[in-house]
Protein backbone atom coordinates (compact mmCIF):
# COMPACT_ATOMS: atom_id res chain seq x y z
CA UNK A 1 0.00 0.00 0.00
CA UNK A 2 1.38 3.72 -0.72
CA UNK A 3 -0.03 6.63 -0.23
CA UNK A 4 1.30 9.69 -2.24
CA UNK A 5 2.86 12.15 0.00
CA UNK A 6 5.82 14.40 0.72
CA UNK A 7 7.90 16.41 2.87
CA UNK A 8 8.15 19.74 3.00
CA UNK A 9 11.23 21.74 4.14
CA UNK A 10 11.42 25.01 5.53
CA UNK A 11 14.08 26.51 4.26
CA UNK A 12 15.97 29.23 6.43
CA UNK A 13 16.32 32.91 5.84
CA UNK A 14 18.38 35.01 7.75
CA UNK A 15 16.39 38.23 8.83
CA UNK A 16 17.94 41.31 10.91
CA UNK A 17 18.49 40.43 14.39
CA UNK A 18 15.96 41.57 16.53
CA UNK A 19 17.11 44.05 19.86
CA UNK A 20 15.48 44.57 22.56
CA UNK A 21 13.77 48.30 23.00
CA UNK A 22 16.26 50.84 24.82
CA UNK A 23 13.08 52.07 26.97
CA UNK A 24 12.36 48.52 28.16
CA UNK A 25 8.88 48.87 25.90
CA UNK A 26 7.12 47.85 22.80
CA UNK A 27 3.81 48.30 20.52
CA UNK A 28 2.40 46.11 18.90
CA UNK A 29 -0.83 46.85 16.61
CA UNK A 30 -0.48 50.63 17.97
CA UNK A 31 -0.60 49.49 22.13
CA UNK A 32 2.34 50.06 24.31
CA UNK A 33 3.33 46.90 26.47
CA UNK A 34 5.70 47.40 28.91
CA UNK A 35 8.20 44.89 29.61
CA UNK A 36 7.92 43.53 33.59
CA UNK A 37 10.21 40.39 35.36
CA UNK A 38 8.22 37.84 34.22
CA UNK A 39 8.57 39.01 30.41
CA UNK A 40 11.44 37.77 27.97
CA UNK A 41 11.52 40.43 24.59
CA UNK A 42 12.20 38.56 21.31
CA UNK A 43 13.92 35.36 22.63
CA UNK A 44 16.44 33.70 19.84
CA UNK A 45 14.91 30.17 19.68
CA UNK A 46 11.54 31.93 19.61
CA UNK A 47 12.18 34.12 16.90
CA UNK A 48 14.08 31.49 15.03
CA UNK A 49 10.57 29.30 15.33
CA UNK A 50 8.03 32.71 14.14
CA UNK A 51 10.73 33.61 11.20
CA UNK A 52 10.70 30.20 10.05
CA UNK A 53 6.48 30.54 10.11
CA UNK A 54 6.62 33.56 8.62
CA UNK A 55 8.90 33.01 5.73
CA UNK A 56 7.32 29.59 4.45
CA UNK A 57 5.45 30.11 1.31
CA UNK A 58 4.76 25.75 1.01
CA UNK A 59 1.00 25.07 0.69
CA UNK A 60 0.07 23.39 3.73
CA UNK A 61 -1.16 20.12 2.69
CA UNK A 62 -2.66 16.91 4.03
CA UNK A 63 0.08 13.65 4.08
CA UNK A 64 2.87 16.77 4.09
CA UNK A 65 5.02 16.96 6.64
CA UNK A 66 6.65 20.60 7.43
CA UNK A 67 10.04 20.57 8.48
CA UNK A 68 11.88 23.60 10.09
CA UNK A 69 15.36 24.88 9.47
CA UNK A 70 18.13 22.84 11.46
CA UNK A 71 18.18 24.11 14.85
CA UNK A 72 14.74 25.40 14.72
CA UNK A 73 11.84 23.84 16.87
CA UNK A 74 8.29 24.33 17.39
CA UNK A 75 7.50 27.18 20.17
CA UNK A 76 11.56 27.39 20.51
CA UNK A 77 11.50 24.27 22.65
CA UNK A 78 13.74 21.17 21.33
CA UNK A 79 11.33 18.59 23.59
CA UNK A 80 8.44 19.88 20.34
CA UNK A 81 10.70 18.57 18.01
CA UNK A 82 10.94 20.38 14.36
CA UNK A 83 7.96 18.78 12.32
CA UNK A 84 4.42 19.26 12.04
CA UNK A 85 2.84 16.00 9.95
CA UNK A 86 -0.10 17.73 8.13
CA UNK A 87 -3.26 15.87 9.20
CA UNK A 88 -5.98 15.13 6.23
CA UNK A 89 -8.69 17.66 8.35
CA UNK A 90 -6.08 20.63 9.52
CA UNK A 91 -6.24 22.50 5.85
CA UNK A 92 -10.31 22.13 5.84
CA UNK A 93 -10.68 22.74 9.80
CA UNK A 94 -8.97 25.81 9.24
CA UNK A 95 -11.03 27.16 6.63
CA UNK A 96 -13.54 26.82 9.07
CA UNK A 97 -12.51 28.42 12.06
CA UNK A 98 -11.74 30.96 9.61
CA UNK A 99 -14.91 31.49 8.81
CA UNK A 100 -16.47 30.84 12.11
CA UNK A 101 -14.51 33.25 14.30
CA UNK A 102 -15.79 36.07 14.40
CA UNK A 103 -19.37 34.94 13.26
CA UNK A 104 -21.04 38.79 12.99
CA UNK A 105 -24.47 36.91 12.17
CA UNK A 106 -24.35 35.16 15.51
CA UNK A 107 -21.93 37.58 17.48
CA UNK A 108 -19.54 34.59 18.65
CA UNK A 109 -16.17 35.78 19.18
CA UNK A 110 -14.61 32.33 20.45
CA UNK A 111 -14.49 28.83 18.96
CA UNK A 112 -14.06 25.66 21.01
CA UNK A 113 -12.44 22.81 19.18
CA UNK A 114 -13.15 19.17 20.76
CA UNK A 115 -11.58 16.08 19.82
CA UNK A 116 -10.53 13.25 22.03
CA UNK A 117 -6.66 13.06 23.70
CA UNK A 118 -4.23 12.51 21.85
CA UNK A 119 -5.13 12.94 17.66
CA UNK A 120 -3.01 16.10 16.66
CA UNK A 121 -4.99 19.01 18.28
CA UNK A 122 -1.68 20.61 19.37
CA UNK A 123 -0.19 20.80 16.08
CA UNK A 124 -3.52 22.02 14.88
CA UNK A 125 -2.93 24.62 17.50
CA UNK A 126 0.59 24.99 15.54
CA UNK A 127 -0.85 24.90 12.14
CA UNK A 128 -3.13 27.63 12.95
CA UNK A 129 -0.11 29.55 13.99
CA UNK A 130 1.72 28.99 10.58
CA UNK A 131 -1.86 30.23 8.80
CA UNK A 132 -1.60 33.38 11.22
CA UNK A 133 2.14 33.92 10.77
CA UNK A 134 1.60 34.00 6.99
CA UNK A 135 -1.42 36.34 6.79
CA UNK A 136 0.78 38.43 9.15
CA UNK A 137 -1.55 38.57 12.29
CA UNK A 138 -0.81 38.83 15.89
CA UNK A 139 -1.56 35.98 18.05
CA UNK A 140 -1.59 35.12 21.87
CA UNK A 141 -0.68 31.52 21.34
CA UNK A 142 -1.00 29.90 25.05
CA UNK A 143 -0.48 26.51 26.28
CA UNK A 144 -0.60 24.15 29.31
CA UNK A 145 2.28 22.50 28.87
CA UNK A 146 4.21 25.36 28.41
CA UNK A 147 2.44 27.12 31.41
CA UNK A 148 3.39 30.61 29.38
CA UNK A 149 1.69 32.73 26.54
CA UNK A 150 3.81 33.61 23.91
CA UNK A 151 3.04 36.83 21.61
CA UNK A 152 3.48 36.91 18.27
CA UNK A 153 3.57 39.76 15.64
CA UNK A 154 5.01 40.90 12.30
CA UNK A 155 8.26 42.63 14.00
CA UNK A 156 7.73 41.56 17.54
CA UNK A 157 8.45 38.06 19.83
CA UNK A 158 7.91 37.62 23.05
CA UNK A 159 7.30 35.32 25.56
CA UNK A 160 5.59 35.64 29.23
CA UNK A 161 3.10 34.43 32.09
CA UNK A 162 -0.23 33.36 31.84
CA UNK A 163 -1.29 36.73 33.01
CA UNK A 164 0.42 39.13 30.67
CA UNK A 165 -0.07 40.84 27.24
CA UNK A 166 -4.10 41.71 28.49
CA UNK A 167 -3.37 45.06 26.46
CA UNK A 168 -2.88 42.93 23.40
CA UNK A 169 -5.90 40.18 24.27
CA UNK A 170 -8.11 43.25 24.64
CA UNK A 171 -7.69 44.05 20.78
CA UNK A 172 -10.43 42.80 18.91
CA UNK A 173 -7.74 42.26 15.64
CA UNK A 174 -5.55 39.47 17.91
CA UNK A 175 -6.06 35.89 17.83
CA UNK A 176 -5.69 34.24 21.04
CA UNK A 177 -5.03 30.34 20.27
CA UNK A 178 -5.33 28.25 23.57
CA UNK A 179 -4.29 24.99 24.29
CA UNK A 180 -5.98 22.47 27.09
CA UNK A 181 -6.15 25.41 29.65
CA UNK A 182 -8.97 27.27 30.66
CA UNK A 183 -8.96 31.30 28.72
CA UNK A 184 -10.11 33.92 29.70
CA UNK A 185 -12.59 36.02 28.37
CA UNK A 186 -10.87 38.53 25.79
CA UNK A 187 -12.33 40.77 23.49
CA UNK A 188 -9.77 38.93 21.07
CA UNK A 189 -10.70 35.79 18.68
CA UNK A 190 -10.21 33.04 21.15
CA UNK A 191 -9.64 29.44 19.46
CA UNK A 192 -9.43 27.34 22.55
CA UNK A 193 -8.30 23.63 21.59
CA UNK A 194 -9.23 20.86 23.92
CA UNK A 195 -10.57 17.75 25.21
CA UNK A 196 -14.20 17.40 26.54
CA UNK A 197 -13.70 18.14 29.97
CA UNK A 198 -13.46 20.87 32.71
CA UNK A 199 -11.38 23.44 30.68
CA UNK A 200 -13.87 23.57 28.14
CA UNK A 201 -17.05 23.73 30.39
CA UNK A 202 -16.97 26.81 32.31
CA UNK A 203 -15.25 29.06 28.98
CA UNK A 204 -18.38 27.32 27.37
CA UNK A 205 -20.54 30.18 29.55
CA UNK A 206 -19.03 32.55 26.95
CA UNK A 207 -20.82 33.26 23.50
CA UNK A 208 -18.68 30.13 21.56
CA UNK A 209 -18.97 28.22 18.45
CA UNK A 210 -17.99 24.39 18.73
CA UNK A 211 -16.20 22.11 16.15
CA UNK A 212 -14.73 18.64 16.60
CA UNK A 213 -11.62 17.22 15.30
CA UNK A 214 -11.94 13.58 14.16
CA UNK A 215 -9.64 10.56 14.74
CA UNK A 216 -6.87 9.13 12.40
CA UNK A 217 -8.03 6.67 9.91
CA UNK A 218 -5.34 3.89 9.20
CA UNK A 219 -4.56 5.66 6.17
CA UNK A 220 -3.49 8.60 7.93
CA UNK A 221 -1.49 6.62 10.40
CA UNK A 222 0.10 4.55 7.93
CA UNK A 223 1.23 7.95 5.89
CA UNK A 224 2.56 9.49 9.15
CA UNK A 225 4.27 6.03 10.35
CA UNK A 226 6.39 5.56 6.44
CA UNK A 227 7.37 9.92 7.23
CA UNK A 228 8.22 10.46 10.87
CA UNK A 229 7.89 6.97 12.39
CA UNK A 230 9.56 4.48 10.06
CA UNK A 231 11.50 3.00 13.33
CA UNK A 232 8.48 1.63 14.33
CA UNK A 233 7.48 -1.74 13.24
CA UNK A 234 4.33 -1.51 11.06
CA UNK A 235 2.86 -5.05 12.51
CA UNK A 236 3.18 -3.66 15.92
CA UNK A 237 1.62 -0.12 14.81
CA UNK A 238 -1.70 -2.51 12.78
CA UNK A 239 -1.99 -3.51 16.45
CA UNK A 240 -1.60 -0.92 18.55
CA UNK A 241 -4.43 0.54 15.85
CA UNK A 242 -6.21 -2.74 16.29
CA UNK A 243 -7.06 -1.97 19.85
CA UNK A 244 -6.71 1.48 20.59
CA UNK A 245 -8.41 2.60 16.91
CA UNK A 246 -7.43 6.15 15.51
CA UNK A 247 -5.35 7.72 18.17
CA UNK A 248 -2.34 8.48 16.94
CA UNK A 249 -0.37 9.20 20.51
CA UNK A 250 -0.78 5.57 21.47
CA UNK A 251 -0.72 4.39 17.87
CA UNK A 252 2.39 5.57 17.25
CA UNK A 253 4.05 7.95 19.39
CA UNK A 254 4.11 4.84 22.13
CA UNK A 255 3.43 2.02 20.40
CA UNK A 256 6.55 0.39 22.06
CA UNK A 257 6.28 2.10 25.09
CA UNK A 258 4.53 -0.72 27.38
CA UNK A 259 3.47 1.35 29.93
CA UNK A 260 1.70 3.70 27.84
CA UNK A 261 0.17 0.16 25.87
CA UNK A 262 -0.96 -1.31 29.63
CA UNK A 263 -3.13 2.04 30.02
CA UNK A 264 -5.75 0.82 27.65
CA UNK A 265 -6.14 -2.89 29.38
CA UNK A 266 -5.91 -1.26 32.76
CA UNK A 267 -9.89 0.65 32.06
CA UNK A 268 -11.82 -2.23 31.14
CA UNK A 269 -11.85 -3.66 34.77
CA UNK A 270 -13.58 -0.25 35.96
CA UNK A 271 -16.35 -0.34 33.17
CA UNK A 272 -19.68 -1.27 34.96
CA UNK A 273 -23.22 -1.47 33.21
CA UNK A 274 -23.91 1.58 34.81
CA UNK A 275 -21.02 3.48 33.02
CA UNK A 276 -21.78 1.89 29.91
CA UNK A 277 -25.58 3.06 30.09
CA UNK A 278 -23.88 6.56 31.39
CA UNK A 279 -20.92 7.04 28.83
CA UNK A 280 -22.04 8.97 26.25
CA UNK A 281 -23.66 11.69 28.74
CA UNK A 282 -20.89 11.79 30.71
CA UNK A 283 -18.07 11.77 28.07
CA UNK A 284 -14.70 13.51 28.97
CA UNK A 285 -16.01 14.20 32.97
CA UNK A 286 -14.19 11.59 34.56
CA UNK A 287 -10.70 11.95 35.43
CA UNK A 288 -9.20 8.93 34.35
CA UNK A 289 -10.17 9.35 31.22
CA UNK A 290 -11.69 6.11 31.05
CA UNK A 291 -13.98 7.51 28.45
CA UNK A 292 -11.71 8.86 25.86
CA UNK A 293 -9.95 5.99 25.52
CA UNK A 294 -12.95 3.81 25.13
CA UNK A 295 -15.17 5.44 22.96
CA UNK A 296 -14.76 8.11 20.02
CA UNK A 297 -16.37 10.75 18.28
CA UNK A 298 -17.85 9.99 15.28
CA UNK A 299 -17.56 13.55 13.58
CA UNK A 300 -18.86 14.59 10.30
CA UNK A 301 -17.43 16.27 6.92
CA UNK A 302 -18.47 19.61 8.20
CA UNK A 303 -16.78 19.14 11.46
CA UNK A 304 -19.80 18.51 13.64
CA UNK A 305 -20.39 15.68 16.29
CA UNK A 306 -22.38 13.03 15.13
CA UNK A 307 -22.57 10.27 17.93
CA UNK A 308 -20.00 8.34 19.81
CA UNK A 309 -18.49 4.78 18.69
CA UNK A 310 -16.13 2.92 20.69
CA UNK A 311 -12.67 2.83 20.26
CA UNK A 312 -12.19 -0.34 17.82
CA UNK A 313 -13.89 -3.65 17.76
CA UNK A 314 -11.30 -5.08 19.88
CA UNK A 315 -12.41 -2.44 22.71
CA UNK A 316 -16.40 -3.33 21.89
CA UNK A 317 -15.65 -7.24 22.50
CA UNK A 318 -13.10 -7.04 25.54
CA UNK A 319 -15.89 -4.59 27.08
CA UNK A 320 -19.17 -7.07 26.29
CA UNK A 321 -17.00 -9.90 26.85
CA UNK A 322 -16.15 -8.56 30.39
CA UNK A 323 -19.93 -7.77 31.57
CA UNK A 324 -21.18 -10.86 30.27
CA UNK A 325 -19.29 -12.75 32.50
CA UNK A 326 -19.94 -10.54 35.17
CA UNK A 327 -23.70 -11.00 34.95
CA UNK A 328 -25.09 -12.32 31.81
CA UNK A 329 -28.17 -12.04 32.66
CA UNK A 330 -28.19 -8.47 32.25
CA UNK A 331 -25.69 -8.01 29.69
CA UNK A 332 -28.18 -9.95 27.68
CA UNK A 333 -31.09 -7.28 28.66
CA UNK A 334 -28.78 -4.54 27.84
CA UNK A 335 -27.51 -5.80 24.55
CA UNK A 336 -31.25 -6.57 23.63
CA UNK A 337 -32.74 -2.88 24.62
CA UNK A 338 -30.26 -1.01 21.87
Amino acid sequence: MYVKSRVVVVVPVFLPTLHGPPDRQFAVDGVDIRIIQSMTFNPPALVRFWRAFQEVRTEIEAGTVITLPEGTFLLGDPTQGPRIYIRHCYPKLWNVCWKMIPDEATKTPHLVILGNPGIGKTYFGYVMLLYLARLGKTVVYQSRKSGQRFLFSQDVVAEGSEQDFIPILKQRTTFYIVDAVEPRDYPAKTILVTSPGSVWNEFNKYNCQFCYMPVWSWDEIFTCRRLMYSDKPEVLVQDCFRRWGGIARYVLHYAEIEEQQALLEGVFDTVTLDWLEDACGKFGTDPEQVSHRLLHYRVKEDFTKSYFVFASQYVLEEIYRRLYNKNSQKMLEYAASI
